[in-house]
């Protein structure tokens, strides 16, 4: 049993439901006191301005909600013969009552990614609500999805088993090129290869180097662990561009509410289908059905387990970061840009500023 699977068992008696949505609402309301001017101090006005993010947020919600729906639609009538024929066991259905395997999270953060691309295409008519190269490195990452779909030791099992995911990320990555285009065309950033091409490169070798023993290649392996790293990227380069955003104006017009807060609820379900693969999890799906599972099993070369959970819980707290620099660049901005953009000359100065500074230039900054 590796360190932090001990850590996690030692302290899971001292985690609850209970004391993480406490600790939820604690980080709710400290959020609302630093961010909220006298203009959000009453309870009617709080209630208001929630109404209207709930309204911008609208769409994104009713895309999740039918997707929820598609996906219990999927795991509750799947016909008794291919449930029988899947390698899914009765303890992992067991264990999974609703769901009926972890794999479905996998399905189920495929149809996130797509909500999030066609927000992000309608949202870009206010402001662009991500940077192009979270677009790039999106696209690779996909690109590698697909590829692991093709293959038997990756692919899925459980209510989605077959060619599903692989229809899915074609779909993504279609949309994300689309965008990438769309981006270049709108805001003429440049493209920069060489920033690109290091952290493939960085990322590449350290998947290398700390691979999984799954699939009997390792290049599949390899890839595996490098689809992680390159969201990592991802994550990193939107949680920068978010925070230089908060007072340039850019997102006082925006209606990108729903976009992050799926974001983050795309990243979590990612993050506890790795968390519970591993066995990191109080109680998991390995756990339950009496398949310890061990480090030195699946481990090939590096601490890959421990790179790809560390991995994960960075995109969450990155995607989290540029949700909460997104509100805050929200309502700080809300009444100051118009004010700044009275006239017409300003307007044109403003204009003239972006075009000579494109915005999003995040691999000048990371780098």
């Amino acid at each position: 049993m590796s360190v932090v699977q001990q850590l996690s068992q030692q302290n899971a008696p001292l985690t609850s439901s209970t004391g993480v949505a406490q600790t939820g609402i604690m980080a709710l309301m400290m959020i609302m006191m630093f961010t909220m001017d006298g203009r959000y101090q009453s309870l009617f006005g709080m209630a208001g301005k929630f109404l209207v993010i709930l309204r911008r947020a609208l769409p994104e919600y009713c895309a999740t909600v039918f997707c929820a729906m598609l996906t219990l639609c999927v795991c509750w009538f799947e016909p008794e013969e291919q449930a029988d024929s899947v390698h899914s066991s009765l303890h992992v259905r067991q264990f999974w009552p609703i769901l009926q395997d972890p794999d479905t999270l996998l399905a189920v953060h495929g149809m996130l990614r797509c909500i999030i691309l066609v927000s992000v295409w309608f949202r870009a008519r206010q402001s662009w609500p991500v940077p192009a190269s979270f677009l790039h490195f999106t696209a690779v990452s996909l690109v590698a999805q697909i590829y692991l779909n093709t293959q038997a030791a990756f692919a899925l099992e459980g209510p989605f088993a077959g060619d599903s995911m692989i229809y899915i990320h074609g779909f993504a990555l279609l949309m994300t090129l689309a965008l990438a285009r769309k981006h270049k065309l709108q805001t003429g950033e440049r493209v920069y290869p060489l920033a690109m091409l290091s952290v493939l490169l960085v990322s590449g070798y350290v998947a290398w180097s700390n691979r999984l023993d799954i699939a009997t290649e390792s290049v599949e392996n390899a890839v595996f662990s490098f689809v992680s790293f390159v969201d990592v990227a991802a994550m990193l380069h939107f949680a920068i561009y978010c925070c230089c955003s908060i007072f340039g104006g850019e997102f006082s017009s925006s209606n990108a509410d729903g976009l992050m807060l799926v974001m983050i609820v795309d990243r979590v379900a990612v993050m506890y289908y790795v968390l519970d693969a591993f066995s990191l999890l109080p109680n998991s799906t390995s756990a339950a059905i009496g398949a310890e599972v061990k480090e030195a099993d699946l481990t090939a070369v590096g601490h890959p387990m421990l790179l790809l959970s560390v991995a994960q819980v960075a995109c969450v707290a990155l995607a989290t970061l540029g949700s909460v620099a997104y509100f805050l660049a929200r309502f700080w901005n809300e009444d100051k840009v118009p004010v700044a953009l009275q006239t017409p000359d300003q307007v044109r100065a403003r204009i003239a500023e972006h075009a000579q500074v494109p915005v999003g230039k995040l691999s000048s900054i990371v780098f």
